[in-house]
């Protein structure tokens, strides 16, 4: 009988302590709740007190679930809820309070769409103002009903240019909940990544948090293969892919595209070609003259060329791209030219992009597009006067130029 009294106690003083301490959690959030109304200038004990109560709330969390658009609806609610005695009103909502109410619910929607633990200890004035800045942001990101377009397909050797492209088109459109459609196919990073500390950037940040579960997600996915099958229906990237139309997974879409044409087969065809044009042979890339391949379409050949390079085996150095870029430049008899080569070897040697730079002007000034000489408009380095193949030397440029008035750089 002993024993028996004692389990009872035990019993009754250990559901004495559940109960004290759920008691003490309701307090912990009833105080939260109180604590972030502050911020959002709910000045006084009793308006935050009957806010709570009419609208039944228990935690922070509760707020987290609500859309942003009904916290209009709660404050009609509840100042219809308070009647018109002056003890009455002083218990009302105004528009500011409403306002900031709408940014604190932003703020905690977005701590959930990224996974990220609800501490009202952040919530102060600062946040408040930055939380407002970003909904408003966001509000006009998706009143813009931007429907992102995937760029045409490429599988070449500008594959990779067109992956960055799809990313950044998807970027530019929101998904179900806000966030950037370029999340659904982020690609998968080391284990012990971590977007808080170890991302460029806050897009980047934002897109590596959030989850790629739930119906949002699986919308978003949807939507992305919809654009996938719109774009590579019909071509020879979608037979990667057809087995999978049935799911309507873009992210699973993504993947096996990207597995496919980043694979070795795929990625030693680059290698081929990206050597074959840095390289010397009747397949290199060369300049001559501006008709037939601009110099700006040879510079950025060959820079295609050495990134492609770069990500598939390993990078060449900037002296050694400079040097391709000096010899391939093929014009003869052009003494300004010439010395444009020289210089970008004695002082552009470890820099490509500032050799490209420096030698596209002297270039422009050795070979002037005919609009800039006749103001004639066009856009084309056309004849000048009766000389055929639309380039002049300077020297003539010049000459031209006090017949043709002024330059036209409309």
């Amino acid at each position: 009988m002993a024993n028996a009294g004692n389990n009872e106690l035990e019993a009754a003083i250990e559901g004495n302590l559940n109960a004290m301490a759920e008691q003490a959690l309701e307090q912990a959030q009833r105080n939260d709740l109180e604590d972030a109304l502050k911020v959002c200038r709910f000045s006084s004990a009793n308006s935050r007190e009957a806010f709570i109560e009419s609208q039944g709330l228990t935690c922070m969390e509760d707020l987290a679930t609500i859309p942003i658009e009904s916290v209009e609806h709660m404050i009609t609610t509840h100042n219809s809820m308070q009647g018109n005695t002056a003890a009455a009103r002083v218990l009302k909502i105004g528009y500011l309070q409403q306002a900031n109410l709408e940014s604190l619910v932003w703020w905690l929607r977005d701590k959930t769409r990224r996974n990220l633990p609800i501490d009202v200890g952040e919530w102060d004035a600062m946040q408040l103002s930055s939380a407002t800045e970003l909904k408003e942001i966001e509000k006009r990101h998706l009143k813009s009903d931007n429907e992102a377009e995937l760029p045409e397909f490429e599988g070449g050797i500008d594959y990779y240019d067109w992956d960055k492209k799809a990313m950044n088109a998807l970027a530019m459109e929101r998904g179900a909940t806000g966030i950037p459609l370029d999340y659904v196919i982020r690609r998968d990073k080391e284990e012990n990544w971590d977007p808080t500390t170890d991302a460029e950037n806050e897009h980047e940040r934002f897109i590596y948090q959030v989850s790629l579960e739930g119906p949002a997600f699986l919308e978003d996915s949807a939507k992305i293969w919809r654009k996938m099958k719109k774009l590579l229906l019909g071509t020879p990237a979608w037979e990667w892919i057809r087995h999978l139309d049935s799911r309507e997974n873009g992210r699973l879409g993504f993947q096996t595209l990207r597995a496919h044409y980043e694979g070795k087969d795929m990625v030693d065809k680059r290698v081929v070609i990206a050597e074959s044009i840095i390289g010397t042979g009747p397949n290199g890339t060369f300049y001559k003259n501006e008709q037939t391949f601009s110099f700006e379409k040879y510079a950025t050949r060959l820079r295609q060329a050495y990134t492609t390079l770069a990500i598939c085996r390993q990078p060449f150095a900037e002296a050694t791209m400079v040097r391709r870029l000096y010899d391939g430049i093929l014009i003869t008899n052009n003494t300004q030219m010439e010395l444009a080569k020289a210089y970008i070897l004695d002082h552009c040697n470890d820099d490509f992009n500032k050799a490209v730079s420096y030698m596209s002007s002297k270039v422009n000034l050795a070979f002037p597009p005919q609009n800039l000489i006749t103001g004639l408009g066009g856009h084309k380095r056309g004849p000048i006067g009766n000389q055929e193949g639309g380039f002049c030397k300077i020297s003539k440029a010049r000459g031209l130029q006090g017949r043709a008035g002024r330059f036209n750089f409309a």
